[in-house]
């Protein structure tokens, strides 16, 4: 892969989890302004909020260490979907686009680099 697809498939990642972020912020400042159903009622409910803002963070975090923030977001995300039963998993499925390019992102860079010669 060039240098170029690279850098853009970096960036496709940063920005999808950025919106995604924005996106889950908009929601929850907009909930507690103006609750339209009322706060999380049982344990699931407030875990599966929990784990989508673990998974959001994950992918802030993948700014800087990407392996490390994807596998928390796609950890925290794999948690939801055990925990929290849902007719569709769309927004865990929209979630898990940015953990994604960042994993791909990680694994093509390293299939790029050179192996070090640790032999003097």
């Amino acid at each position: 892969m060039s240098p170029l697809a690279s850098v853009i498939l970096r960036w496709l990642a940063r920005l999808s989890a950025l919106f995604f972020a924005c996106v889950f912020l908009l929601i929850l400042v907009r909930e507690f302004l103006a609750p339209q159903s009322g706060p999380p009622s049982g344990f699931v409910e407030w875990a599966g909020v929990i784990l989508l803002f673990i998974a959001v963070a994950g992918m802030i975090l993948a700014w800087k260490w990407d392996l490390t923030g994807a596998l928390i977001a796609l950890a925290a995300l794999v948690l939801h979907i055990s925990l929290v039963r849902d007719r569709t998993y769309a927004v865990v499925w929209l979630a898990a686009i940015p953990a994604v390019l960042y994993l791909a992102d990680w694994l093509l860079r390293r299939s790029r680099t050179p192996a070090r010669n640790t032999t003097p």
